[in-house]
């Protein structure tokens, strides 16, 4: 892993360097070309990171932001890095961290939105 590439808790202290779980921040690049556009360089990887569908989260991201669409990982605006953040956090709390132990350790939801914590046992509807 590149040294330049920064890594941020998923839940937990945002000061404990030694919590287990990490995800990278989002790197985007802000193209001046169809009237502003920004791609999200390491969407992939922080979908990897959160074990949560792609699509998912970029539809997610597309509410939060209020864009009419998000395709190949570009969204048709010049957005600002930290507000794809803030949505990602929101994106965490919602559907990654259980509500019981703020671990992101919940299995996929079932067919009544339903999931169950691997690590508490907690089941919490998404």
């Amino acid at each position: 892993m590149s040294a330049s590439i920064k890594l941020v808790n998923i839940g937990g202290d945002a000061h404990d360097t030694t919590y287990r779980y990490k995800r990278q921040i989002i790197q985007t690049i802000l193209e001046s070309k169809n009237g502003g556009q920004t791609r999200m360089m390491n969407l992939d990887k922080i979908c990897e990171d959160l074990s949560t569908p792609k699509d998912k989260l970029s539809k997610f991201i597309q509410k939060e932001l209020a864009v009419s669409s998000i395709k190949n990982d570009t969204i048709r605006a010049n957005i600002e890095a930290t507000k794809i953040e803030t949505a990602i956090n929101k994106y965490i709390i919602s559907f990654v961290l259980c509500n019981k132990c703020k671990l992101p350790e919940l299995d996929k939801p079932d067919k009544k939105g339903r999931a169950a914590c691997k690590s508490c046992s907690n089941i919490q509807t998404i």
